[in-house]
């Protein structure tokens, strides 16, 4: 199955775009990153441009998976690689998936994060009629836990312990949040709106 065709474009920085080859290399310093395995303990510490290129054509064979690469606007009007984002394990019989997002280091703090999955969510629930969507992050990731309860407004469902485990065998307890449909059209997604469009 080819990459899905679906770009997304409601703010006038961040877009989100199909995977493509041109960010094979930028993926690969993302997922290995330092900043990035810091809470993302699972994820191995090497990570090639042979590898993005691999795992990017197996999930667009996957119709359970709907990845974007994030791009910033320049100063000069051209855009450059922020990260990833996207749906996964995409239920169409219960109207469920789980959204998940790795933010370029370099534009922490920018709200960039905010504004992609802003386009996520609202992909998910008004153009896929999703009724829930869940996030998982590891309990000590505390900036994204803050982020998902004190601004998406999602609710913490449970724990799931000892989830992730690292290269060296450590486990990590994860936090799993949701937000559902009516959530999202009472009001969330009108504040993400705002909050993006400032």
């Amino acid at each position: 199955m080819p990459q899905h065709t679906i770009q997304l474009a409601a703010t006038s920085r961040v877009r989100l775009d199909p995977p493509d080859s041109h960010d094979d290399e930028a993926v690969a310093n993302l997922r290995s990153h330092p900043l990035t395995l810091r809470y993302l303990r699972f994820l191995p510490t090497t990570f090639t441009a042979e590898e993005a290129r691999v795992r990017r054509e197996r999930r667009a064979e996957n119709r359970d998976i709907v990845d974007f690469h994030i791009h910033v606007k320049n100063d000069d009007g051209s855009y450059s690689f922020g990260g990833v984002a996207g749906i996964s394990y995409i239920d169409e019989a219960n109207g469920s998936a789980e959204a998940g997002i790795i933010v370029s280091p370099h534009i922490y703090h920018k709200g960039v994060g905010t504004e992609a999955l802003y386009n996520v969510l609202k992909y998910a629930f008004e153009d896929r009629k999703l009724h829930r969507v869940t996030f998982e992050t590891g309990e000590d990731n505390v900036p994204m836990c803050s982020w998902l309860e004190n601004v998406l407004e999602a609710k913490l469902d449970g724990k799931l312990r000892e989830c992730w485990k690292d290269p060296e065998g450590r486990h990590t307890h994860v936090n799993l949040y949701s937000i559902l449909e009516w959530e999202w059209t009472g009001g969330i997604g009108k504040k993400l709106e705002g909050l993006v469009s400032r």
